[in-house]
């Protein structure tokens, strides 16, 4: 339980992404009293959904990149 939470506001909102195009994503924003600025937003994609398929595909990208060697010159 989040003890303190001033703000609590859930539901689903749509995005569009260059490569995956439409994502429906739940969402929950929280306020928190220590916290003075914006709301803190977790944004979750319903399990076995398009959503959450394009979600792991856009996950394993960044993965990939970051193991990538960047010590060496791109040239």
């Amino acid at each position: 339980m989040i003890r303190g939470v001033r703000f609590h506001s859930t539901g689903r909102k749509r995005f569009h992404h260059t490569f995956e195009g439409e994502l429906e994503l739940d969402y929950e924003a929280f306020e928190l009293p220590a916290n003075p600025g914006p709301p803190i937003d977790v944004y979750t994609a319903p399990p076995d959904s398009a959503s959450a398929e394009a979600l792991a595909l856009l996950a394993s990208w960044s993965v990939t990149l970051l193991s990538v060697d960047d010590t060496e010159p791109l040239g």
